[in-house]
């Protein structure tokens, strides 16, 4: 005679599995048990986000998440670090605005194309950054101690094809 270790019962010697509960007794693990043991210690692994903006490098990140049991190496560029370091100057404002404004604007649909109008007085076109994220074009522009930050939803598919200034207004065409 045989006692479950699962639950107790007396069991015969001629079972395979108890009549009890339903745990395998004797023989060679099955499915249930591989498939099982994949979930003993808890769930581990990792997750990947790749970040991609129009005219830049796509940036990986990589976490892991519970115990992993072979590290994992990073394989790096030679120069990666150097050229993170620029890239974290190139992204960093010059100055930290006193106030940041949402300035007046407007979508307008002309064909198969999008004009984006932005009204921002006072600012130097060399002080506007416009950009292409993944479903918006972010505007930000600069003026003594004011900042001006704007995003407008466009499809996935959509491109910069021209901006420009028009007096005091902004005029981003998408298409």
């Amino acid at each position: 005679m045989m006692v479950c270790d699962y639950c107790g019962n007396v069991l015969s010697d001629k079972w395979k599995y108890c009549p009890y509960c339903g745990r395998k007794i004797k023989g060679e693990a099955d499915e249930r048990d591989l498939f099982s043991s994949l979930f003993r210690d808890g769930i581990t692994g990792f997750s990947i986000r790749i970040t991609s903006v129009e005219g830049e490098k796509p940036k990986v990140r990589v976490n892991q998440f519970g115990p992993v049991k072979v590290p994992i190496k990073w394989v790096e560029e030679e120069n990666s670090a150097e050229e993170d370091s620029a890239e974290e100057e190139e992204e960093s404002p010059l100055f930290i605005p006193q106030k940041v404004l949402e300035p007046e604007g407007m979508v307008q649909q002309i064909g198969q194309h999008t004009l984006i109008r932005v009204r921002l007085p006072g600012v130097k076109e060399d002080n506007i950054s416009v950009r292409k994220l993944a479903e918006s074009v972010e505007i930000k522009a600069y003026k003594n101690d004011e900042a001006y930050f704007k995003q407008f939803q466009v499809p996935h598919t959509a491109r910069i094809i021209s901006k420009y200034m028009d007096g005091d207004e902004l005029i981003v065409e998408v298409g």
